[in-house]
């Protein structure tokens, strides 16, 4: 009877472990998304300054 608590405390033991990584995993993954998100938006405000840039330049040779 003893044996198969233990089984049962191991088996719970390794259920909690890869849970707990798995949740780990998710939330690594989640802050690499937040990352490529905060990267796009910082791409698109580059372009937006690269834009209005190039437009001043335009105007001010015309």
């Amino acid at each position: 009877m003893t044996s198969s608590i233990e089984n049962l405390f191991k088996d719970f033991v390794m259920t909690k472990n890869t849970a707990e990584d798995h949740i780990n995993t998710l939330q690594q993954k989640e802050k690499l998304m937040q990352r490529v998100r905060d990267a796009k938006k910082q791409k698109e405000s580059m372009k937006k300054k690269k834009s209005q840039f190039k437009d001043e330049a335009k105007r001010f040779e015309g």
